[in-house]
């Protein structure tokens, strides 16, 4: 109990800290780039590279940490995608799709943007396009192909303790079995993960 109360209190400590410090507007640096645009309606990661060169949050902004880091973890056939069946495979790339879509058309030819109101926008984002491409079918099957992706060494920063939260809320809205197994599925992973942490004593 200890180590879990001493975990949560860093990270709330230090999410506060990581949020006010990116709380801030960014001119668009170049013109609107139509190459760009059309990564975006197809879905391909390297639509988060061009918006950064575009809107520069930097390493810690959404685009890099969240949305390019992941969309390559979810097309990794070797180590990540090959874990998810052909219907969450299914899911991935219509889900991307849908992401980088809606990101492009909401922000991308902006002249301006906030990076801190940004990241809420695209988890916002995430979580409409996973529940309209069919996130509530394929999670609990896949649960375990997931907490890969989103692994140990990632759930202890305060980049993906935002995924997950998004995730819980997803699956409360799902209902079923995923609403009721998944908060205790976390909870298993987090005392598992917990034993790697550099400060168990």
């Amino acid at each position: 109990m200890k180590i879990e109360l001493c975990v949560i209190a860093s990270i709330l400590v230090g999410t506060s800290a990581w949020l006010f410090s990116r709380d801030r507007v960014v001119q668009a640096d170049g013109e609107v780039d139509s190459t760009c645009q059309g990564s975006g309606a197809e879905g391909s990661c390297e639509f988060y590279n061009c918006f950064e060169r575009r809107f520069p949050c930097r390493a810690r902004g959404y685009m890099l940490r969240f949305g390019y880091h992941y969309c390559q973890r979810f097309e990794d056939v070797d180590n990540y995608r090959h874990e998810f069946n052909p219907q969450a495979q299914n899911f991935l790339t219509a889900s991307q799709q849908c992401m980088t879509k809606k990101l492009s058309e909401q922000f991308y030819s902006e002249n301006q943007v906030n990076c801190h109101d940004l990241e809420h926008a695209a988890f916002r984002i995430m979580g409409d396009c996973y529940l309209e491409k069919g996130f509530c079918d394929i999670f609990w099957d896949n649960r375990e192909a997931f907490a890969k992706v989103f692994d140990s060494g990632d759930l202890f920063d305060s980049s993906s303790l935002k995924i997950w939260k998004q995730i819980g809320k997803m699956t409360l809205r799902c209902g079923g079995q995923s609403a009721g197994g998944v908060f205790s599925f976390i909870r298993s992973k987090i005392m598992s993960w917990r034993d790697h942490l550099p400060f168990k004593k």
